[in-house]
């Protein structure tokens, strides 16, 4: 690739993945919110500061990510499978069957589940989630490749195209995937290591900036590349474009004709993989759809802009207003006296070892000392008080 080629994949990848930022980072941000409420961060953090500081409880009974599982672990029971049908012409049970089969091979061999999870988890909780359409060689030793159906652990390092209006993105033109990896590794495989980096990246992606001392950031730029081409409808029935047919000699001999053409969009799907200043690699990817798939939770188009959010979104206020309503109520009642005895002043003396336990062991009688009033008379024994009763409104 010539150096002005290079020099324009770069800078289109820039300003493609700034676009997507400025699109989606106030939804970056609430899904960020989303993930560590339902992880158990819930209380603000200057509220939850001073009452560490007070030493006052803080609870957190976390009733979101119960809610959360109840989804997902239903989704994980009825986990979504791809299956062929037999539709138009040509296309018969039999065939639907072998290629259904060769699909559950793929999902088997790659582990198609974990990818499907990881997919479906993420957009409960955070609003999307991304699987992968990809291809390994069998072995070390071969040149054969298997495609692989591959999961996104954090869809945060995936910028998609922010036109893109499919529920299935098929209609994205780009996409930028980050990913990190050893510095020794990318030395083994590229060579010296680029001296500067991309200034920032989105939220959730941005914990380890565009490098560090272990590891250093590259991305995977998919685009679409369109191209006008012509298309031949030939004497056979058959079609091919323009750069696809045979030599004319060929075509004399076999006695087949172009009987029709007519121009065509031709997609082509391109795959970089850049680092911070340059290309690092670039082939085509034989399909016609980026093999980046959305699984999106709830949308909500609003006045152009597009708001995601999973099911924590709306559970965060009910989940604070019990963690508080909770909290308040263990206060309370931790501040309470237990149930006390009224006693005139000596009648303790010489038992206070049996007094003391009174409210924690089972003792079967409390000895007393009687004592005189200040006016000579009999003081009354000691009196156990009703236990204080529980708030109304906390009931």
């Amino acid at each position: 690739m010539s150096a002005t080629g290079e020099q324009e994949i770069l800078t289109e990848c820039r300003e493609r993945f700034r676009l997507a930022l400025a699109a989606e980072t106030e939804n970056r941000v609430e899904a960020l919110t989303d993930i560590r409420f339902a992880n158990g961060v819930q209380w603000p953090i200057d509220i939850k500061r001073d009452r560490d500081i007070d030493g006052r409880p803080c609870l957190t009974i976390n009733i979101t990510d119960a809610m959360v599982r109840r989804v997902t672990n239903n989704l994980r029971e009825n986990r979504p499978r791809i299956k062929y049908h037999p539709v138009g012409d040509g296309a018969d049970v039999q065939k639907a069957k072998v290629r259904t089969g060769l699909v559950r091979h793929i999902e088997e061999a790659s582990n198609a589940e974990y990818a499907y999870d990881c997919a479906l988890e993420s957009s409960v909780r955070g609003g999307w989630g991304y699987i992968r359409v990809g291809s390994k060689y069998v072995e070390e030793r071969s040149f054969d490749q298997d495609l692989t159906i591959e999961a996104v652990r954090n869809p945060f390092t995936v910028y998609l195209d922010p036109n893109s209006q499919a529920p299935d993105g098929s209609d994205a033109a780009w996409c930028v995937v980050s990913e990190l990896i050893r510095r020794e590794d990318y030395r083994l495989r590229y060579g010296a290591i680029d001296s500067t980096g991309w200034s920032y990246m989105g939220d959730g992606d941005n914990q380890q900036d565009w490098a560090n001392k272990e590891e250093i950031r590259i991305a995977e730029y998919w685009r679409i590349v369109p191209k006008m081409a012509t298309l031949h409808l030939l004497s056979d029935g058959s079609t091919r474009f323009a750069d696809e047919l045979p030599r004319a000699e060929s075509m004399e001999q076999a006695g087949i004709t172009s009987i029709r053409t007519r121009l065509v969009l031709r997609k082509t799907v391109e795959w970089h993989l850049v680092s911070a200043t340059k290309v690092l690699d670039s082939r085509d990817w034989p399909g016609k759809f980026i093999p980046v798939v959305p699984v999106y939770g709830r949308e909500v188009d609003l006045n152009g802009k597009v708001v995601r959010k999973g099911m924590v979104r709306d559970l965060r206020d009910i989940a604070r207003m019990y963690n508080y309503s909770m909290t308040a109520k263990t206060e309370v009642y931790a501040l309470m006296p237990k149930a006390p005895w009224l006693i005139a002043e000596g009648q303790m003396e010489g038992h206070e070892a049996a007094w003391r336990d009174a409210n924690r062991k089972p003792i079967v009688a409390l000895p007393y000392k009687p004592t005189i009033g200040p006016n000579g008379e009999l003081m009354p024994p000691p009196q156990r008080q009703p236990p204080p009763q529980p708030n109304a409104g906390f009931a």
